[in-house]
């Protein structure tokens, strides 16, 4: 097999995995099912991935959260005020794959607890610390008033992983993500 090949495969299986996921969450994966889709024995799963399903699962919760802090920093950086960050960060996970911080939550809870210490650090670094930043930019340059940050940052957090779960009942999803920040923001004006 080539290098190409090899990574081809490990490409398809953390694909097919992360869609398994967000459609059955953790205990619905199985190797069988991702190798079955993806065209190769359950045995050979474990060439790519030596530690079976733990070492999947970790992986595809590293590249989810390395997708959205690429997409929290892309987001962020397309706005010049702390308001307009927010509604950016939340038009981009509008339009991203799914909730995938509620996937990640799923899973983690069967992840050995080192693993979940590590993932929760880097939850912590990757997501909360730009949400949190945006939050302490707007309150030093008075578009926010003082206020509890770190609840001000969980909330936007809570928000932005539930938003897929809304989309589908509001009148117009289109304009959601500035409303929903609209909404968050209003408690933060000066």
């Amino acid at each position: 097999m080539s290098n190409t090949q090899i990574q081809n495969t490990r490409q398809q299986a953390l694909e097919v995995t992360e869609q398994l996921l967000h459609q059955h969450g953790y205990l619905g994966v199985s190797l069988e099912a991702v190798a079955q889709r993806i065209g190769i024995r359950k045995a050979s799963l474990y060439y790519h991935f030596p530690g079976g399903k733990e070492e999947l699962m970790l992986e595809i919760a590293h590249r989810i959260l390395k997708r959205e802090e690429e997409g929290f920093k892309h987001a962020i950086a397309s706005s010049r005020t702390a308001s307009g960050q927010l509604r950016e960060v939340a038009k981009w996970m509008a339009s991203g794959p799914g909730p995938t911080e509620l996937v990640l939550h799923d899973s983690m809870r069967f992840m050995p607890q080192e693993h979940q210490t590590h993932l929760a650090q880097s939850f912590l670094s990757k997501l909360y610390a730009p949400i949190q930043a945006v939050i302490v930019f707007g309150v030093e340059s008075k578009e926010f008033r003082p206020h509890d940050v770190e609840l001000s940052t969980w909330s936007v957090l809570a928000v932005l992983a539930e938003i897929h779960k809304m989309l589908p009942h509001a009148k117009n999803s289109k304009t959601l993500p500035d409303r929903l920040i609209n909404f968050l923001i209003r408690g933060l004006h000066s």
